[in-house]
């Protein structure tokens, strides 16, 4: 392509010593300087060379963007990180809900052992004062246990539902990047399928 540039002005050069002698009489040049002249062939020859460096860069420009394409095509790196987070957020709420249910369960024995063991000592079926003494001791227990364990529940709930708040974040995130990374995709191939017929053309004309 440089060489293409030099040549032009190389003809340039033949072209204004051709026109200086022609009209220098000492030269004997024929009555039409112009017809047959050399200069003309030259200049006709820069002329191919110049529309195959316009073709050359075109062809070039049409590969690289294609380059481009194919290396953008497929999920992108924020996608992929995306559906990392989450694939995260979605393990910590399954664990959390796992917890939240292992916790009522234990909340939910709690109390019905503390219904049991009230609904013994008010039944009157018991007259032993020692027995009442252990019931009622038992029941204190089991709802100091029982209190414990709502406890417990309560703080899974809280983090099965800031879990849940966060899974639903990074599912409206991955869908916000997806529609938009689906947009580009579809973009995309649409120009690659401009451009590689484009190229086929321009090879042609090259080749």
């Amino acid at each position: 392509r440089g060489f293409a540039k030099e040549l032009v002005l190389a003809a340039k050069t033949c072209c204004k010593l051709f026109f200086l002698k022609s009209i220098i009489p000492s030269q004997r040049c024929p009555s039409r300087p112009w017809a047959g002249a050399p200069h003309l062939h030259l200049m006709s020859a820069v002329s191919d060379l110049l529309a195959l460096q316009e073709t050359d860069l075109a062809l070039d420009k049409a590969l690289a963007r294609l380059s481009e394409i194919d290396a953008a095509l497929g999920e992108s790196d924020e996608l992929i990180e995306a559906r990392r987070i989450l694939d995260e957020k979605a393990i910590v709420l399954r664990e959390a809900r796992s917890r939240q249910k292992e916790a009522e369960q234990a909340v939910e024995d709690a109390r019905t052992k503390a219904a049991d063991v009230e609904k013994k000592l008010y039944s009157g079926v018991v007259k032993n004062p020692k027995e009442l003494q252990d019931l009622q001791l038992d029941l204190k227990s089991l709802k100091d246990q029982l209190g414990r364990k709502e406890d417990e529940l309560l703080g899974i709930l809280e983090a099965a539902e800031a879990a849940d708040a966060e899974n639903s974040t990074a599912q409206e995130t991955l869908d916000t990047i997806l529609a938009a990374w689906g947009s580009n995709q579809d973009q995309m191939r649409a120009e690659k399928a401009d451009l590689e017929p484009e190229a086929a053309r321009l090879r042609g004309i090259r080749d």
